[in-house]
């Protein structure tokens, strides 16, 4: 299986997410920044470094709220808070910050998707 983490990164009620450039795949899709584990590497380590590359941010790891597997990967979604607040879009096409009621006027990648029922939970 291939690992992958996404950030779920909270500013209160409201998390952030990011939408996919148009020619890639899945394009125009949102879903919460992360990347590739690469060898060696452990989830937390992976996050901080996904998301200084795609959002030159810095972030700290606080757990997994869960693992989704779709065909040969496995999406870790780890819990996260933003420590620096200047994002530059080096991989996105936009950045929003959405509350659990805006969830339906957004486009999700499939695994994305799935993680939200996991994200607003007490």
């Amino acid at each position: 299986m291939i690992q992958v983490t996404a950030a779920v990164i909270r500013d209160g009620e409201k998390v952030m997410i990011c939408k996919r450039p148009q020619g890639k795949r899945f394009g125009g899709q949102w879903e919460f920044p992360g990347g590739k584990v690469e060898p060696g590497e452990s989830l937390f380590d992976c996050i901080v470094r996904e998301c200084q590359e795609e959002l030159s941010i810095l972030i700290e790891p606080q757990k997994e709220i869960v693992a989704i597997e779709i065909g040969d990967y496995t999406l870790h979604f780890i819990e996260s808070v933003i420590v620096s607040r200047t994002i530059t879009l080096n991989e996105h096409e936009a950045v929003e910050w959405i509350s659990k009621d805006d969830i339906e006027r957004f486009e999700f990648c499939s695994a994305d998707k799935r993680a939200l029922e996991y994200i607003w939970v007490k």
